[in-house]
């Protein structure tokens, strides 16, 4: 009364070419087996190492942002929470912004691989070191200083016009 009829769907679909496995969908070991197999043949493998390279560069951001974040939660709030949201919203955007520049570089050979993966994840490892740097002196870097006044000045302004 019942009939277990079996596809292996994966093999019947890479055949046909519908299901590629792409750099993201690889693990590590896939990754350089496949760049090392390129390079046997003479092939171009920037895009294949960026991948690699992102594969370890994308977690380690989520411990920058920690390093940026801790001096920036304690420092003294004057002008409110919307303005922290602010100042994180713009150091997120930063670093997007870099990344894909760096990582347009290193396509294109400006860079190497390594240097156009790490370098925006070096450059903010510093901005964090510095906010730490200004933490301990008790100080408010001027950028941050200058972004708060300058929103607290356009809640003002919001709020007169209304």
């Amino acid at each position: 009364s019942v009939y277990d009829f079996r596809i292996d769907l994966k093999k019947r679909m890479t055949r046909r070419g519908i299901m590629r496995m792409t750099e993201r969908d690889m693990s590590v070991s896939q990754l350089r087996w496949l760049i090392r197999e390129m390079k046997k043949r003479g092939e171009k493998t920037t895009d294949k190492e960026i991948s690699l390279h992102k594969k370890f560069a994308i977690p380690f951001t989520c411990l920058i942002f920690v390093l940026i974040g801790f001096p920036l939660g304690i420092r003294p709030k004057r002008s409110g929470r919307s303005s922290g949201l602010i100042i994180c919203l713009a150091i997120i955007f930063t670093y997007y912004i870099a990344s894909i520049f760096f990582e347009v570089l290193g396509e294109g050979g400006v860079f190497s691989p390594v240097v156009a993966v790490w370098l925006p994840n070096t450059l903010m490892t510093l901005v964090g070191l510095y906010l730490f740097r200004m933490a301990h002196h008790e100080r408010v870097p001027w950028v941050v200083e200058f972004l708060g006044n300058r929103f607290v000045q356009f809640k003002a302004w919001l709020r007169d016009r209304k």
